[in-house]
Order: C-alpha cells, then structure tokens, then sequence
C-alpha cells in the first residue's frame, strides 16, 4: 500500500509501527522522518517516534520534543498526553504529569491508562 500511495502517512505510519514491533528500527526510523518531513502537521508520527526514540535508544530528551510536538498541533491527543506524561514521571516532574493527566482524564474520563498514571503519580509525590 505504500508503494501505491507513498505520500499517505496513515499507510507509512502503519508500516513504520509494524516494523518496529519487528524489530527493524532503522527502517521504521526512516519512515517516521518521512512521514514528518512530507505531512508536519501528522501527529501519530511525532508520537510513535517519540516513542521508538524512547524505547530503542533511551533517547528522553527527544522523545519528549516529539510529545511536544505533537501536543502543539493536537493538544488533545490522548496517546500523546499519555506518553507525554510518562516521560515527566520518568523525569520526576510529577506534578507536570498531574497536571496532564488530570485534563486527560476529565476529557476521556473512560481512559484506563490514564487512571493508572494518574495513582502511580498520586503514590510517588
């Protein structure tokens, strides 16, 4: 489907999920900085190469830009509130992750990963 429609990010970003569950980091890499480079204003990108950012190369600093990136074109994104706030746990900026999960869960008030943050960071202040 990529190859068919190359410029859909929606394709791209499902490919560049799929091979980084398969473990092909690089080439999900490459798809991501495609996606952002042709379509900027794609939030699942920025938040799922925030993610592989975080968890291939424990890069914080820049998964957290990614977030960000992400929360100023959709500020209501949900999968980007929630990796957002992971992050600020991570980095022990617990009432700034308070603060997210406490807008996120008055707008989604069914999000349970949300709710579990939200105590974990409840237990840690």
């Amino acid at each position: 489907a990529v190859n068919l429609a190359a410029y859909q990010p929606d394709f791209r970003n499902k490919l560049a999920s799929a091979q980084h569950d398969a473990g092909m980091v690089s080439e999900a890499e490459k798809n991501y900085l495609f996606i952002m480079k042709e379509n900027p204003d794609f939030v699942p990108a920025y938040t799922n190469y925030g993610y592989l950012r975080l968890t291939e190369f424990q890069d914080v600093m820049q998964a957290e830009q990614m977030y960000d990136r992400a929360l100023t074109l959709d500020p209501l994104n949900e999968q980007a509130m929630i990796n957002k706030s992971g992050v600020l746990i991570y980095r022990k900026r617990f009432r700034e992750a308070e603060a997210i999960l406490k807008s996120l869960i008055s707008r989604y008030p069914a999000n349970a990963q949300a709710k579990d943050l939200y105590r974990r960071v409840q237990s840690m202040k």
